[in-house]
């Protein structure tokens, strides 16, 4: 980025964005804030609103920043690895244990990984466009698990099941980190093969039956009687 002698540096509208998206992995929307931006930037006000009319219109194009980062940085790359067992345990390892593959380092990573983004912007969800960008990514993310255990053998059904435990045992693991760094430590090699062996395992049904509700004499009815 080259300015011109005597003029201020100008950002880019990717720049902008791309800060942008570093300030929600630190503090969720709270942190999108245009000047701090631009003293990141090292630019002027100015830069900004030559592309974003408005601050809404910088987080929703941060926002489609991130759903793109989760395309280009893991389910580009993933969707090259032919074998499904395989494909799925790179997964593993990249959300449980956070170990970096080569195979998933076909890009230059993201400035703040999507999971980072997703759990800070978690109690900004009362803000639609939050709302329907975590309900996008989420959505993908589980149809890209379901599509993966459906190659590796499972029912259709089974598939989409054990693609949201998947998801949701993926996500547990960043909270673990966040909240209790010294448990998060305990989540190895060991601990990550044994957790993901019924999921390369097509004869594993985890579905399992139907909840059924507790035996009216238990007095742990749902309702009233």
């Amino acid at each position: 980025m080259t300015a011109k002698r005597g003029q201020p540096p100008k950002a880019t509208a990717a720049q902008w964005a791309r800060a942008a998206l570093s300030a929600m992995a630190a503090s969720g929307l709270q942190g999108v804030a245009i000047e701090a931006l631009a003293r990141t930037l090292n630019v002027t006000k100015g830069s900004f609103y030559g592309y974003y009319p408005n601050r809404d219109a910088l987080i929703e194009a941060a926002l489609a920043l991130w759903e793109s980062d989760q395309e280009e940085h893991m389910f580009v790359p993933l969707r090259q690895i032919e074998d499904p067992v395989r494909r799925f345990r790179v997964m593993a390892g990249s959300t449980l244990l956070r170990k970096r593959n080569d195979e998933l380092e076909t890009t230059p990573p993201p400035v703040a990984s999507v999971s980072t983004v997703e759990l800070s912007l978690m109690n900004d969800r009362a803000d639609p466009m939050v709302a329907r960008a975590l309900h996008r990514v989420v959505a993908k993310r589980v149809d890209f698990l379901t599509e993966c255990l459906s190659d590796i053998g499972h029912s259709p059904a089974t598939a989409r099941q054990m693609a949201v435990a998947a998801y949701t045992l993926s996500l547990g693991a960043e909270v673990l980190r966040r909240n209790s760094p010294s448990i998060a430590a305990e989540i190895d090699r060991t601990y990550s093969a044994r957790t993901i062996a019924p999921y390369l395992n097509p004869s594993v049904d985890v579905a399992g039956p139907d909840p059924v509700e507790p035996p009216p004499e238990s007095g742990l009815s749902a309702g009233p009687g």
